[in-house]
């Protein structure tokens, strides 16, 4: 009983010096047989075995709490006074407290390990002799850790993220791993975290086999490239995680500078600087600024290109300052020559491109020159052979002198006419701007009368003797009166001329246009006019049977025909171009009125 006590008492100080908790309880599920109590005339044997709970490694005791890995072995010894150890039967059981519910006891066959899920764990266990005495149940609180720490890779500044979640960073840039050691499902601890450990490769320098215990954040230091950052974390019993690799690509060079030029222009335009040849092979081009007036101080523009005019003829000096976006900078500077101006015209407003003859068209400008006490003149050549002083008015004021002006003109003849202003100074500079008028046939044009309808067309044109019938035929073959009339073409219109202007009555642009006694020319559309001809015929299939009444599938409008004017219009309208032109202008110059 005394070497019993003695055992008990060093077991419970060992336990103890460990961090854990045991105690015991009576087994209330096991009573000794009938077969193992005592003869009268035995020595009675009334004590009870003691159990040892013996915990290998990896283990880790903090707090008086104690946590164990997967691996962890768990080794139960029974010790009897008077059995020995093999004759004693140990039996054991253990679960996850939050789970609840302790399995049935189990006979203990060697050392076991903890499975599960992590948490707090209760493992029971008692021993029981040849006598049939029962140890109370003794029981012990683990903590079962099988996660490994998770790690965390943070980057300081500077440091950018590219279009493709690449990490760019400079020789300052510093890196700091962090892990923490997960809580389990139930809510106890880890056993927390033991160490993170690191190695750097890339850049010019052989990959290290080495892996360095991580105290603080680090940099690294070499040549621009890519690195490899490779770290992993242990808990307190072991559990390792998996090796993370980051990728990192070092940038200490600033962008590759270039300004373009040389730079040489007028005084009074405007300067364009180009610096899109300079590039970042690294991180990539941030920015761009300007210094435009010589103070060296970036600080007039921004981007890739600038510009600035300057007033005076003379040479400048500009610069520009460029920077990736990890912050590497640099300068270059480039030197303008500016010379003297001609001066700079421009076309404001035009009140019509498309002018129909007649019409008066309105042109009006502006101009600046950089020599603000030249005095100016301003032409303008209307593309047709005439060409006219326009009416300007200037200011003589610094930094540049403006004026504005305008003309007015009237087109006899249809045609593409390129307008050019050309705007002198006393020194003999000059300056141009150019615009486009096209000149064409139009409803609105004088002496022209609209034919809204088919009956009044071919009372106009003459075919109404006759059938309808026959004056569509008439103007499909060209036989007939339609010989008597020239043929043009606008935008949506076609337009008769009289081929005899003198037999037709007199147009006088003061009277209201009435039928039969003051126009000139006819107007239909072009859709009426090949609706009216070219629908309502006979259709006929490849073998020359009727199949129908409809619009021609070539001559008809659409969308039942093509829409194509018949090669007989055509031709008309090429013999009618130069004639019609001589109609126009005997229309917008008619003789004096007869009565």
């Amino acid at each position: 009983m005394k070497y019993r006590t003695i055992m008990l008492a060093m077991l419970i100080t060992l336990l103890s010096v460990s961090g854990v908790v045991l105690a015991s309880e009576e087994p209330t599920h096991l009573r000794p047989s009938p077969s193992q109590r005592p003869s009268p005339f035995q020595q009675q044997d009334i004590t009870p075995p003691d159990t040892v709970l013996t915990v290998g490694a990896p283990q880790y005791v903090a707090d008086n709490l104690l946590w164990v890995a997967a691996q962890t072995p768990h080794t139960l010894t029974g010790v009897d006074d008077t059995d020995p150890p093999t004759a004693v039967e140990t039996f054991v059981r253990f679960y996850r407290v939050a789970a609840g519910g302790a399995p049935d006891f189990q006979l203990y066959q060697g050392p076991f390990h903890l499975t599960g899920f992590d948490g707090r764990y209760r493992i029971e266990f008692y021993s029981r002799d040849t006598a049939g005495n029962v140890e109370p149940t003794n029981f012990q609180i683990e903590h079962l850790d099988t996660m490994p720490p998770a790690v965390r890779w943070t980057v300081g500044t500077p440091v950018y993220y590219d279009e493709f979640n690449q990490t760019w960073i400079t020789d300052q840039t510093l890196h700091t791993l962090e892990a923490e050691d997960p809580a389990a499902s139930d809510g106890s601890p880890g056993s927390g975290l033991h160490e993170i450990r690191y190695r750097i490769t890339g850049g010019s320098t052989a990959p290290s086999a080495e892996f360095f215990v991580y105290e603080t954040p680090f940099a690294i230091d070499g040549p621009d490239g890519e690195y490899d950052i490779e770290f992993f974390a242990a808990d307190n019993v072991e559990n390792q995680g998996q090796t993370q690799v980051v990728q990192a690509f070092l940038d200490t060079t600033p962008p590759a500078m270039d300004i373009g030029g040389p730079y040489a222009g007028d005084e009074g335009s405007e300067f364009t600087f180009d610096a899109t040849g300079t590039t970042d092979a690294g991180s990539g081009l941030a920015e761009i600024v300007w210094d435009l007036n010589g103070d060296g101080v970036f600080d007039d523009a921004a981007g890739p290109t600038a510009s600035r005019t300057f007033a005076d003829d003379g040479l400048y000096f500009i610069g520009i300052q460029a920077t990736d976006n990890l912050g590497n900078s640099d300068i270059l500077p480039a030197s303008v020559d500016v010379r003297n101006a001609d001066p700079v015209v421009s076309i404001t407003d035009i009140s019509t491109t498309q002018p129909y003859p007649g019409e008066v068209v309105t042109l009006e400008g502006t101009f600046t020159d950089a020599g603000w006490l030249d005095t100016h003149t301003v032409v303008v050549d209307w593309g047709d052979g005439q060409i006219s002083q326009a009416a300007a008015n200037e200011m003589n004021e610094p930094p540049q002198a403006s004026g504005t002006y305008s003309a007015q003109h009237t087109y006899s003849t249809m045609g593409a006419f390129n307008v050019t202003v050309t705007v002198s100074d006393d020194d003999g500079g000059a300056g141009t701007a150019s615009t486009q008028v096209q000149a064409t046939l139009s409803p609105q044009m004088p002496g022209t009368l609209v034919a809204t309808d088919e009956l009044m067309f071919y009372r106009l044109t003459g075919t109404t003797p006759g059938t309808w019938g026959s004056a569509r035929w008439q103007w499909r073959s060209g036989q007939g009166n339609p010989r008597y009339w020239w043929i043009g073409q606008g935008q949506d219109f076609l337009f008769l001329f009289l081929k005899t202007p003198n037999d037709a009555p007199y147009f006088d642009p003061s009277r209201p246009t009435q039928p039969w006694q003051n126009f000139l020319t006819i107007a239909v559309s072009q859709e009426d006019f090949q609706r009216w001809f070219w629908c309502g015929i006979y259709l006929y299939d490849e073998h020359n049977r009727t199949i129908g009444i409809g619009c021609h599938p070539e001559w008809g409008p659409p969308p039942d025909g093509a829409g194509y004017l018949h090669p007989w219009i055509v031709e008309r309208m090429q013999e009618a171009e130069p004639h019609i032109v001589n109609i126009i202008q005997a229309t917008l110059q008619p003789p004096e009125p007869a009565y």
